[in-house]
Parts: C-alpha cells; structure tokens; sequence
C-alpha cells in the first residue's frame, strides 16, 4: 500500500482513477480523499468511473462528478448504465469494460491502486 503524505509540498501531477458502482459511491467513499489530492497537487488529472447509473441518477452522477472536480488540472468522466443490482449477471460486459479500462492505465505506465473501500477504488500516477 502506497502511502500519500499530505504534509509536504507536492511537485509534478498525478492521475487518479475513481470507480465507483453507483452513482453516489465515490463522493461517499473516498470523496475527501480525491478533494484533498486536487487541492494539493497542482496538475492533478481525474478518471471518474460510474458503473450504474441511469435516468435521473445519470444525470445526477454527472453533475456531482462535475462539481466534485471543478478545480482539477484535466478531467474525464464516464457514467456506464449497468443495470444496478444485476452486476453479478452482466459480468462479461462489465470484465470488457474494465479491460478497456485496464489498458488505458497501463498506458500512463505507473498506475498504482492506493486504497479501496468497498466498491470504490482510488489509483493513482505520479510523474
């Protein structure tokens, strides 16, 4: 487990992975944690993930994504529309979804996973 000292002054950027299965789980999880690395780390880049999300729910998923990093650097948002409480049952949409996924990580080339809480993962790259 890596860990992150908020003590000291931060050079460079990092990149932040969020998953969250449901549209309000990485504002509840870890949503202090991803405000706080914006605020200390000038170029900080977000990945926001919603797994299930639809209708109004969508919509609310992206407005709080929006609000939540308004002062990163750069910010990418994807709201998937898996059917919430059917994960089990879709498991080979969602394993593609994460492959996608995992390929893209692997192209920043020092994606580490720092800490997850139930259904929330926060990773995070450092240059």
């Amino acid at each position: 487990m890596l860990t992150v000292d908020f003590a000291v002054a931060k050079p460079g950027h990092i990149r932040i992975l969020c998953i969250g299965a449901h549209s309000d789980d990485i504002e509840i999880g870890c949503g202090g944690t991803v405000l706080r690395l914006i605020s200390e780390y000038a170029e900080t880049g977000v990945r926001w993930v919603v797994l299930g999300a639809s209708g109004e729910r969508d919509r609310e998923a992206a407005m709080s994504a929006e609000s939540f990093l308004e002062h990163a650097h750069q910010r990418d948002i994807t709201i998937k529309s898996f059917k919430a409480s059917f994960f089990p049952y879709r498991g080979e949409e969602i394993k593609e979804f994460f492959e996608t996924l995992k390929a893209e990580q692997s192209q920043m080339s020092c994606s580490r996973i720092i800490g997850t809480i139930s259904t929330r993962i926060i990773g995070w790259c450092r240059s």
